[in-house]
């Protein structure tokens, strides 16, 4: 359980977070370099990742309940 603590634990720093906003920005204005965004796409797959760890967890931990959208519990 204390695994699992740890992954729903986990979250994104703030720096991390406004630099992404920061390559979003640029993204959207079209003055984001090719490296930038290569970065960016990487961060966000990374926290696409953490995301699906934190679902998993969830449905680990409360197998019964279908809040978490379990597709094996859905009727």
């Amino acid at each position: 359980m204390a695994f699992a603590k740890k992954i729903l634990g986990l979250r994104a720093h703030e720096a991390l977070l406004t630099k992404l906003d920061v390559m979003r920005l640029k993204g959207d204005n079209g003055t984001i370099s090719s490296d930038e965004h290569l970065e960016y796409k990487e961060i966000v797959d990374a926290i696409d990742v953490v995301s699906v760890l934190q679902i998993r967890t969830l449905q680990s931990s409360c197998p019964n309940d279908d809040r978490y959208g379990d597709e094996k519990h859905s009727t």
